[in-house]
């Protein structure tokens, strides 16, 4: 039972990448970026491909950030340049991302990684290597979010024509975020993939939905401030994976591993629904 709990833990610090990532496209500069099923994929194939070929486990995880962050660089190219509607430029390049990472797995379908020397291959937990990454990831754009390059950033996301008019590129600074965004849903691949000790196609599946949950859970745990949000996104993705590991092992609803998507759906509707509920009833209350 307790190993259990620590994977849990390990997961819900892994997909805090995932939520950091779609926090900085979502909510820092108003994207709404659906490419990060694929390039979640694309960091943890990567990182397969080049394990397999004998590159030692941290410049094979620093590839798979690479080529995340080039797909979402594209993904801004589609929306900025070739003036796609942003939501089409994110699914245009998820799709895409299946046959490329299909190639990079060399036509197969999933690459194990048995045997091979991964980022936890150190004689310590794997938690520990994951609390490490994700808190440094976490603190480093706390910190950005609060400076004044920043302060620019977001007001890409809040009022982006007083942005422009005080010399901000709008392109560059979208460019830049959804590289950095779809950055750090790559190395969250990569993590994932050396955590399960394999590269799927389907490991990307739900990516988006997690992220976002996670998003909106830690936003009701604390503060809205800029730089809290990073820090709501890690609470939030370790409460959402905590919350799973306790339903799947609450014997008494008979739930089951096939019942996460189910789960994962309940407690978005119920983090959504409940607080506007109880607001409208303390309304009541006050109006009688």
């Amino acid at each position: 039972m307790m190993t259990q709990w620590l994977v849990a833990l390990e997961m819900g610090l892994i997909y805090s990448i995932v939520a950091l990532g779609v926090y900085l496209t979502f909510k820092v500069i108003d994207f709404p970026d659906m490419s990060c099923d694929g390039t979640f994929v694309l960091g943890a194939c990567t990182t397969a491909a080049l394990l397999e070929q004998g590159v030692p486990a941290l410049p094979a995880t620093l590839g798979g950030v690479a080529t995340s962050m080039a797909a979402g660089w594209m993904t801004g190219l589609l929306s900025q340049r070739l003036r796609i509607q942003p939501l089409l430029s994110g699914i245009l390049v998820a799709f895409m991302l299946y046959s490329i990472n299909l190639r990079v797995l060399g036509g197969k379908a999933n690459v194990a990684l048995f045997n091979l020397p991964t980022v936890f291959s150190y004689p310590w937990p794997a938690w520990i290597t994951l609390s490490l990454i994700t808190l440094g990831c976490v603190g480093i754009v706390s910190y950005l979010l609060i400076t004044p390059w920043g302060l620019g950033v977001r007001s890409v996301g809040c009022n982006p024509v007083l942005a422009f008019q005080n010399g901000i590129c709008l392109k560059n600074t979208r460019y830049l975020l959804l590289a950095i965004s779809n950055g750090c849903i790559g190395l969250a691949g990569s993590l994932f993939a050396q955590h399960q000790q394999v590269a799927d196609l389907s490991q990307g599946f739900g990516t988006l939905v997690s992220g976002l949950a996670a998003i909106i859970i830690g936003e009701k745990l604390g503060t809205p401030a800029p730089w809290a949000g990073p820090w709501l996104c890690l609470m939030g993705a370790t409460a959402h994976r905590l919350m799973i590991a306790a339903a799947l092992n609450f014997s008494a609803f008979g739930l089951k591993s096939q019942d996460l998507n189910l789960i994962t759906g309940a407690m978005i509707i119920l983090f959504l629904a409940v607080p506007g509920w109880l607001s409208k009833q303390k309304k009541k209350v006050s109006t009688c």
